[in-house]
């Protein structure tokens, strides 16, 4: 019976942490690019719901996807800028793996693509 109200408690404690939610924002030097990333998170053992949204010239575009984090923060999430109108957004997972997702913001071109599992 002990051991039964340790394990009761141990899953309680585990589920019932609350959901977190985070917003990131980078935006591009040399333009108005801009990038949001919205996640929600509900219980410790749940991987991030995030939304990223890519905006520039007032035309938007947004993509969905988990990742797999105890945080999301600048310290697993890293934005890059390598040229005008171009993010490569890079995600450290709790594995040790890592994706990548490539923002595109140009004069005529929006858009959000993974290109990267490792």
């Amino acid at each position: 019976m002990k051991h039964l109200l340790i394990s009761l408690f141990f899953i309680t404690a585990l589920f019932s942490c609350g959901s977190k939610n985070v917003e990131l924002n980078s935006q591009d030097n040399k333009s108005d690019a801009h990038i949001k990333i919205t996640g929600e998170k509900v219980s410790s053992v749940d991987p991030y719901k995030i939304n990223i949204l890519v905006e520039a010239n007032g035309i938007k575009e947004s993509v969905g996807t988990e990742i797999f984090s105890g945080s999301l923060d600048s310290t697993n999430v890293n934005f890059d800028w390598q040229e005008t109108g171009v993010c490569l957004i890079t995600f450290s997972q709790q594995d040790n793996s890592t994706r990548k997702i490539l923002a595109v913001a140009l004069e005529n071109k929006i858009g959000l693509k993974e290109i990267g599992l490792e």
